[in-house]
């Protein structure tokens, strides 16, 4: 007697390939968010060249840290900054938010991820400013972050391009 034999998967076979779907998407994802983290600090590392382009500038134009305090609005870069828009002293942009102060003695900005637990500072000032990390002529930038893997990939990434890296417990 002759049976027709019926053509496909055995529900096993599908559970193996499920399996091993779900073994490639759990690899998979962590490595490509830390690849689209990454692309998304170009603008970030863009707008702080900027930022401090136009500082430099500021301080050159005017002989050094002005008296009174200024801020990111007032070193007119509004359209050179990609990507967002100001709210009083705060830059925002899709993912960053940006804020820039100067007084008599530093400069100081902070940069924060949009809802993630990393930021970023850069500093200019005087050693009396400072202390030891001081300098007038160079910029001190800082990636922080408050120990997750996210944040400890990208603070490294920065590493090779003079940032410093610090984990810290909040």
């Amino acid at each position: 007697m002759y049976t027709k034999q019926t053509q496909g998967f055995t529900l096993i076979e599908l559970l193996v390939v499920v399996l091993i779907i779900g073994i490639l998407a759990a690899i998979a994802l962590p490595q490509y968010n830390k690849a689209v983290e990454k692309s998304r600090l170009t603008e970030l590392l863009l707008n702080v060249k900027t930022i401090e382009n136009s500082v430099d500038l500021f301080l050159l134009e005017n002989g050094g840290f002005p008296a009174q305090g200024i801020h990111l609005p007032n070193l007119d870069i509004a359209g050179t900054l990609q990507g967002g828009e100001f709210d009083d002293n705060l830059y925002t942009t899709k993912y960053f938010e940006y804020e820039m102060n100067c007084d008599s003695l530093k400069c100081y900005g902070e940069l924060y991820r949009k809802g993630d637990s990393y930021a970023f500072y850069i500093y200019k000032g005087s050693e009396e400013a400072w202390g030891e990390q001081g300098t007038n002529d160079k910029w001190l930038n800082i990636c922080i972050t408050e120990t997750t893997d996210l944040g400890r990939a990208i603070c490294k990434s920065l590493e090779n391009q003079g940032w410093i890296y610090k984990d810290v417990e909040l």
